[in-house]
């Protein structure tokens, strides 16, 4: 199983956000580092993988509820993601 980790207050942007899993995940080189793409990319993985998104806070900020939302719905419809949200 993959497991990855991504302490959400080290990015400083989504961009920053985005260019950081496609690196880390692996992403094809068409992944298109938006919202739509990301749950594209997310809903096909083939390998057990575990993200976990950490250091999230008590309220999140809306830039994260929205990448938290982007995860949540890709596991219920990929059954090889498994997201933990710290």
């Amino acid at each position: 199983m993959k497991q990855l980790y991504f302490d959400m207050q080290t990015y400083s942007s989504p961009e920053e956000f985005h260019e950081d899993l496609a690196k880390k995940m692996e992403f094809p080189e068409y992944y298109g580092k938006n919202l739509d793409a990301l749950y594209e990319v997310l809903s096909e993985i083939q390998e057990e993988t575990e993200v976990t998104l950490g250091n999230i806070g008590e309220e999140p900020p809306q830039g994260v509820k929205i990448f938290l939302r982007v995860f949540e719905d890709a596991k219920n419809e990929n059954e090889k993601l498994k997201v933990i949200v710290e």
